[in-house]
């Protein structure tokens, strides 16, 4: 109910932007600029934007309940005073004295206030910062700008920064591949953190990587891999264009190739220099059928070329 609340108030005040062509004007003293760029222009920037942001929220709260002592009109929202709050303002929480206003069935939410105090940029900075190497302890340090910023210790830092992980990979696991032009397709089994997940890498016609996606499973077994083929499958993937596909010598994967992409028949097997396991490229198409012919004739059985056939 509150999220839903803060999208309406949110929704509403940028609806007021739209339709407001007035001004808000701030007023910095030349003697207050110049003292405080001597601490720095990073700080300087960031009491700027403070101001800035209150006389925004202050702007919407006269546009909600009317000019301030104007007592002849009639309010159905009422000014009610100040309380303490945070917006976040290049990566890090600052305190900051917003207005309140009140109706008759207790508070409304300020639309600035509330699209100001979200979390997703600075969940967004902290992600690109780790990723790129920053720690989580190094991150305060580095993005502090007030002695009053907060939440970005390191335990705050990394709850955002798996927050935001979850996101990504949320988003990637939801992506559209129906328009994807698949030239070839490689599939694998890791293990992550004792958690085994069966993966899928695509290659498009200009030879452009993509993660597809992957599935979670007790081991490399065959409901994991078709439950990524499945996956794959309801985004759209058209298994049926001629493609390559590379597996290792995983009969669960194997037998996914075989029952989503209408394997014809296997051009090419080889076995790896480095061990005995061996492998298989495979070429699918709906409509193609690759020959064989002699001791290069794939194996019927599992469409694969036998043993030793090819080196």
């Amino acid at each position: 109910m509150y999220q839903i609340e803060e999208r309406r108030a949110i929704e509403k005040f940028r609806s007021h932007l739209l339709n407001d062509h007035g001004a808000i004007q701030m007023i910095l003293p030349l003697a207050e600029i110049a003292q405080k760029l001597r601490n720095g222009v990073g700080q300087f920037l960031l009491q700027a934007q403070l101001q800035l942001l209150t006389l925004i929220m202050q702007d919407e709260a006269d546009w909600m309940s009317g000019p301030r002592y104007d007592r002849g009109a009639d309010r159905k929202v009422q000014r009610w005073g100040c309380e303490d709050g945070s917006v976040v303002i290049n990566g890090q929480k600052v305190p900051v004295h917003r207005p309140r206003v009140r109706g008759q069935e207790g508070d409304v939410k300020i639309g600035s206030y509330e699209l100001f105090r979200r979390e997703e940029d600075q969940q967004k900075r902290i992600w690109e910062a780790i990723t790129r190497g920053l720690t989580t302890r190094g991150y305060g340090p580095t993005v502090r700008e007030s002695e009053k910023s907060f939440a970005i210790e390191k335990s705050a830092v990394s709850e955002k920064f798996i927050a935001m992980s979850a996101r990504k990979v949320k988003e990637l696991l939801k992506r559209d591949l129906s328009k994807l032009r698949l030239c070839a397709l490689l599939l694998d089994g890791v293990e992550v953190k004792q958690q085994h997940l069966v993966t899928a890498l695509g290659i498009d016609e200009m030879g452009r990587k993509t993660i597809l996606g992957f599935h979670q499973g007790a081991s490399e077994n065959q409901a994991a891999c078709e439950g990524l083929f499945s996956d794959l499958a309801g985004r759209g993937l058209n298994f049926r264009q001629l493609h390559l596909n590379l597996i290792d010598g995983s009969k669960a994967l194997r037998g996914a190739v075989r029952k989503y992409c209408d394997l014809l028949s296997c051009q090419l097997a080889f076995r790896k220099t480095s061990s005995t396991a061996s492998g298989c490229l495979a070429i699918t198409a709906s409509s193609t059928r690759v020959g064989a012919s002699g001791r290069d004739r794939p194996c019927s059985n599992c469409a694969a070329w036998p043993a030793g056939s090819r080196t």
